[in-house]
């Protein structure tokens, strides 16, 4: 599930946990008291998601960890919360006093408390999107009706309504699947009960007007590729039917308009929103291993390079000793190519011959290297059910950026890595020195060669491939 679909549970889930069922709507502030939501509820809830018992307390444990012990102490004054950090509070049935209710809602309302509850919620949420994928389906909009009903009434409860579907899992099924809840007296645990329906039907409706399909999903995934790319080509063609841009290589990144070969496609990719320059491409030399970590792929087996057979608009064309130039589709590319004397350096700003930043038929200048944008990486793998194709994961190691990196961050704290300092790892799609530690801790619990690069090896363990 992406993070846009992510934060449509949250919106979900919250909205009738603790919003009033207003879609996006939710009480950070919550707090329930023993017997309150449940007569098998023993101890305190707390938080939006109604984090009950252990859960709250695992909360609790989560703020101190981000803000560390003084910050709580301050807001814990007597240490009377903190002396209950490892207790069990469901087996003791926890009833905190009146005081103590004020300090919990005060540190789960903190801005770290609020990002905790929240963490907390999406961690418990992986895990259980996890178990849908690999015991029933990967139907976006199913697996948020699982979570809801998980959520609700736990791995019975979600068991007993997905087993009836018998492989059919949309929404029109698993509602009626919940309403023979109703009628049906073999279990006390009843989730589709008549208390409960309204939630049901809420989140449905909210399901079917803001999730965002696997189709959708991948069509976006698609636009947003072929637009960076697309947006690349638009700039190098513009320079070249600009006069005022010229070739150079001393003044070689737009001071006077002019660009080397490298530069310019660089900043083509920069202006699309890739950051390839600013991750640290330079030249041709090191354009292939900076490209690579930024979201391209090397696809030079899948073309003709002689004829040019297989390329798309946007893919970048490189010898990596000598040149590079975009491919802008219709059998041409665009590149900075040579000043008006013949050489590199000396020649005035400014296109003096017309053909100094041009466009021009596709040649084999040799290139040796074509990197496309948007399909995944170097040591690329995709992973399928039953057939289909899924999703791409790429090499990616400190430094990468992206999709694949968003997907391993998020991998790692599902099965409960941390960084160096014993903290949750921030999925953020940079790929840091949190992340290499977490990684690197991965690989030697999976005996593989701890090099904090995540190839194939490394995600066949996590993931399957």
């Amino acid at each position: 599930m992406n993070q846009q679909n992510m934060a449509v549970l949250v919106n979900v889930i919250g909205a009738v946990e603790s919003g009033g069922q207003v879609y996006g709507q939710r009480d950070y502030a919550a707090y329930a008291l023993p017997y309150t939501n449940s007569l098998i509820e023993h101890t305190i809830t707390l938080g939006w998601a109604q984090n009950y018992g252990n859960e709250g307390r695992k909360l609790i444990l989560m703020i101190l960890d981000k803000i560390g012990e003084t910050a709580f102490r301050e807001i814990d004054k007597d240490g009377s919360i903190y002396a209950m950090r490892f207790h069990d509070w469901e087996k003791e049935r926890w009833k905190p006093t009146d005081a103590q209710r004020k300090v919990l809602v005060a540190l789960i309302t903190t801005k770290a408390g609020k990002e905790c509850q929240d963490e907390l919620f999406s961690r418990v949420m992986e895990q259980f999107i996890e178990d849908c994928a690999a015991k029933y389906t990967t139907n976006v909009k199913a697996q948020m009706m699982y979570c809801e009903i998980r959520h609700l009434g736990g791995v019975s409860a979600v068991n007993r309504i997905f087993d009836r579907l018998n492989g059919n899992y949309d929404l029109d099924s698993i509602l009626a699947s919940l309403i023979r809840d109703q009628k049906d007296t073999t279990s006390g645990n009843q989730v589709g009960d008549q208390k409960f329906w309204s939630r049901h039907v809420k989140c449905r409706a909210f399901i079917e007007q803001y999730a965002v399909s696997e189709d959708t999903q991948q069509k976006e995934g698609e636009t947003m590729a072929k637009s960076a790319a697309d947006k690349a080509c638009d700039w190098m063609e513009a320079c070249a039917r600009d006069n005022s841009h010229g070739y150079d290589q001393v003044y070689r990144w737009g001071e006077k308009g002019d660009y080397d070969c490298s530069a310019a496609v660089i900043t083509a990719y920069e202006k699309a929103g890739v950051p390839v320059k600013t991750k640290g491409a330079t030249y041709t030399g090191n354009m292939k291993g900076v490209f690579l970590k930024c979201g391209f792929r090397d696809i030079t087996s899948q073309v003709n390079l002689s004829t040019g057979a297989g390329l798309k608009r946007g893919d970048v064309l490189l010898n990596t000793s000598h040149h590079t130039a975009l491919y802008c589709g219709n059998g041409q590319e665009v590149e900075a190519s040579i000043n008006e004397k013949g050489t590199a350096t000396g020649g005035k700003p400014g296109d003096q011959t017309g053909r100094e930043f041009l466009i021009r038929s596709y040649r084999n200048y040799p290139w040796n290297c074509v990197l496309r944008y948007g399909e995944g990486g170097s040591g690329s793998g995709s992973a399928t059910e039953g057939g289909c194709y899924m999703f791409t994961v790429q090499e990616v190691q400190k430094g990468s950026q992206g999709a694949s990196v968003l997907l391993l961050q998020r991998l790692l704290r599902g099965m409960g890595y941390r960084d160096a300092d014993k903290k949750v790892l921030e999925r953020d799609g940079d790929f840091g020195s949190k992340t290499e530690y977490a990684l690197k801790t991965f690989q030697k619990k999976q005996g593989l060669d701890a090099d904090g690069i995540a190839g194939t090896k490394t995600w066949g363990a996590m993931i399957g491939l």
